[in-house]
Formats: structure tokens, C-alpha cells, sequence
């Protein structure tokens, strides 16, 4: 989680607040909090994402090093801009003594969320990185610089790896705040065990797994600490690689079907899916209507206003009851649309919709189908898609159904439309 630049009075709403919440409310910290930050505050410092043309910071976060010869950990999300808009953003850490430094940006690991960076001084404190398991319920501490107010030390407990998601992430019983994203997580010795990563309010926040920065830092010593030079290439190859993994592991599984009215339909596809139902049938209604969503639990941050990876999908089930067949089939063509802005993307971001529609037959019943796709303007062959069906053998009972996918190639899309449509079925 990074903070942005803000106007003045909020900023000032901002800091009066945290230092209010921060004096009033917080737990005082235990003897161990105290050595681990005398121990580690030296080699965590705050990532600025600087404007090239005014040299104002743009985006905060925190990094941390972790080797004798340089390299600095922080978050993907961070200093994204960097990488998106190179001519537009500058990078430099802020040191604990108050010095300002300009850093290299050597590799990324989009997937996970993580950044190494290089800094010239030959001679620095450094963070070990942890290389054990470690329990549930063990006391860890997360550093950071919150909303820009300085280095702060966080102490909540370890609770394991988030199960059934798509990213591997910890779980961490205490609050992360904007501007510490890619602090390090350490355990009671000082060693880094994850990376600040984001926060789900009430206490709840999560890392990294510190694994990932390892294998990331080991592709960066095998090409000889090399800096990448084609940023877009080494994005696009992650991105590629990770959403072919996912289909094709969503794919190799049978699928559990739902019954949505008279029409059986894919349910909860895979451990990573969320499903939610509602049935609604007022007496002084005129149909009676059923509804069915289920979608990813995750999505992967590309820029401020682009994500990807994610899979939703929706049924709207409606029967009608004293309504004419034209009237009801008015109500039903209602919620056929060709594609909608399914996230917060504009035209810089991504091409115009592409829409193609068409009547089929699926399991011997009659459907029209929209099949909808727009391109990523920097990631190339990677496409939002949507498919929208509406059934059009019944009289009085219908069903419309939409499916995106977010992030993904052509052939994996028509590998996972076919494989939907195959679930679809009248139960007459």
C-alpha cells in the first residue's frame, strides 16, 4: 500500500488523525519491538517516486536492504510508475539520517508484487533474510513509513499462509498503513521473513512471502546484477506465464455445476473462487427471479488504473408468471449487454471493445452469445474479455449469463469459454 501525492488540507486531515489513533490508542510496544527497530531502522528506508519535471514526490513507500553489496527490497506497486512511464518519474530512497539517494531499478516480479532495487553505496547496515519455518501465533514486526510521518515499527503475531488464493500471501494480525508497502517483515532475531504488502483493515494486513524476493534476487545474480532492459517484454513474460499456470490449472479439474432455475451452470470452479446466491419470489411480482455470482478472490495491480487476473461470472435467472411471453422476453433482452467497463481502465491503458454476436446451440438449446475483446496497449496479446449469453428457447423462462476474464490470451480464452458453455444445460 502506497501513498500518493495529496492536497495540502488532506494531508493535514491525514497526519492529525494517524498521530491522534497513534498516541490515543495504540498498544505500547514490548521490550523486543524495541530492540528489533534499534536493530533494523538503519537498512529500512522510505521509496520516493519523484515528478522528473518538478522533483516533487509523487508515490511514498518503504524499501529495505538486504545484501552486502547493495540491493534494496520493495514492492511492485510502488515504483510501477518507473517502469511505466520512465520519462515521467524518478527513484530515490530516503535514509533514516535524513540523506537522500538516487537508485537503480534492476528487476520485478509483477506476479508477487516484488522489486529489487540497487543502491551505490558500497557500505550500508543490511537485513538478513530468514530461512526457516516459523508457527502460527509467533509475535513478528512489520517497519514502515506511514503516511510519510517516519519510521514505525508495527508488532502483531504470524498467522500462516492465506489458503485458497490465487497469491501466496502472509497473514499478519496487525495494521499496515499507506506508505509502508515494501517494508520489510521481520521475526524476534531481526531477519526478514515477508515484504508489507497491503491491509484489509481491523487488523488484518498481509506480506510477501520473503521466498519470492529470493528467487528473484537469484535471477538477478545469474545474469551478473544486470539491470533489465526491456521492461515491457519482462512484465508481458510474467504475466503470460502466470495466467497460462492458472488456466490450465482451473482447466486439468472437473468442474462443480450449480442449478440456477431449470439451467445448470458452472458453480465454484476452483478453491479460488467466491460464489453468492439470492432467490427472490414476491407474491405481487410479475416473475419470479434467481441470482447467481461467483468470481477469483484476487486481482494483480499493473498501474493505478489497471489490473488484471481476475475471473467473474453471473446468472440472472427470471420466470415469469402473469406476464405476457413479448413482455417478459423485453424484460429478459434487458440485461443482454455486449461487454461493460468491467474495471477502472481508460484509453491510455487499453484498446476499444471488439464485439462479435451470433445464435448457438449449447446441449440441444437455442442462446445468442456476444463474444467481446479489447487489447492491453503495453501488454500485447493479453485482452479483457466478456461473454454475455440469453437463452431463447423458453417462453416465460430465461436466463441471461455473463462471464470476463481479465488478463488473458486469446487461445486460454477460447480454452476456458469452451470449457463454460460445455457446463451449460437445460434440466427439463
Amino acid at each position: 500500500m502506497v501513498l500518493k501525492k495529496q492536497p495540502a488540507h488532506v494531508l493535514l486531515i491525514l497526519i492529525t488523525t494517524t498521530l491522534f489513533f497513534s498516541l490515543t490508542f495504540s498498544a505500547p510496544l514490548s521490550g523486543k519491538a524495541e530492540e528489533v527497530y534499534s536493530h533494523s531502522k538503519m537498512a529500512v528506508y522510505q521509496i520516493r517516486v519523484l515528478d522528473s519535471a518538478t522533483k516533487e514526490k509523487v508515490v511514498i513507500g518503504s524499501g529495505f536492504r538486504f545484501s552486502a553489496d547493495g540491493y534494496i527490497a520493495t514492492n511492485y506497486h510502488v515504483i510501477s510508475k518507473i517502469i511505466l512511464h520512465p520519462n515521467r518519474y524518478l527513484l530515490e530512497c530516503l535514509h533514516e539520517d535524513g540523506r537522500k539517494e538516487s537508485l537503480e531499478l534492476i528487476d520485478t516480479d509483477i506476479v508477487n508484487d516484488v522489486a529489487i532495487l540497487k543502491s551505490k553505496l558500497n557500505s550500508a547496515p543490511y537485513l538478513k533474510l530468514s530461512n526457516t519455518t516459523m508457527p502460527k501465533g509467533k509475535r513478528i514486526y512489520s517497519m514502515g513509513n506511514p503516511r510519510d510521518l517516519g519510521m514505525t515499527i508495527v508488532e502483531g503475531n504470524y498467522n500462516g499462509l492465506i489458503e485458497e488464493s490465487m497469491y501466496k500471501r502472509i497473514l499478519f494480525s496487525g495494521s499496515l498503513n499507506p506508505g509502508m508497502s515494501g517494508g520489510p517483515a521481520l521475526d524476534k532475531d531481526g531477519r526478514v521473513i515477508g515484504i508489507n504488502v497491503s491491509t484489509y483493515g481491523q487488523q488484518l494486513s498481509f506480506f510477501v512471502p520473503i521466498t519470492y524476493l529470493q528467487i528473484l534476487f537469484n535471477d538477478v545474480k545469474k545474469r551478473g546484477g544486470t539491470a533489465i532492459s526491456d521492461w515491457n517484454q519482462r512484465l508481458l513474460g510474467q504475466l503470460s506465464t502466470h495466467q497460462q499456470q492458472q488456466v490450465d490449472k482451473i482447466l486439468s479439474k472437473p468442474w462443480k455445476t450449480v442449478l440456477i432455475g431449470d439451467v445448470s451452470a458452472p458453480g465454484q470452479i476452483d478453491t479460488i473462487f467466491k460464489c453468492w446466491a439470492e432467490t427472490e419470489d414476491k407474491d405481487d411480482s410479475y416473475f419470479k427471479r434467481a441470482y447467481y455470482y461467483g468470481s477469483s478472490t484476487d486481482l494483480l495491480y499493473l498501474d493505478e488504473d489497471l489490473q488484471t487476473g481476475k475471473i467473474e461470472f453471473s446468472y440472472l435467472w427470471f420466470e415469469g408468471k402473469q406476464i405476457s411471453s413479448l413482455h417478459f422476453y423485453s424484460i429478459l433482452s434487458r440485461f443482454f449487454m455486449p461487454y461493460k467497463k468491467l474495471f477502472h481502465s481508460n484509453k491510455q491503458d487499453i484498446n476499444n471493445f471488439n464485439t462479435r454476436q451470433s445464435f448457438i446451440k449449447i446441449n440441444g438449446s437455442d442462446w445468442k452469445i456476444s463474444f467481446s475483446t479489447r487489447e492491453f496497449k503495453k501488454f500485447k496479446n493479453l485482452y479483457e474479455v466478456y461473454v454475455t449469453l440469453v437463452s431463447v428457447s423458453e417462453k416465460k423462462k430465461g436466463i441471461t449469463i455473463h462471464l470476463s476474464l481479465l488478463g488473458i490470451t486469446k487461445d486460454n480464452a477460447i480454452r476456458f469459454v469452451d470449457r463454460f458453455l460445455e457446463n451449460i444445460s437445460w434440466q427439463k
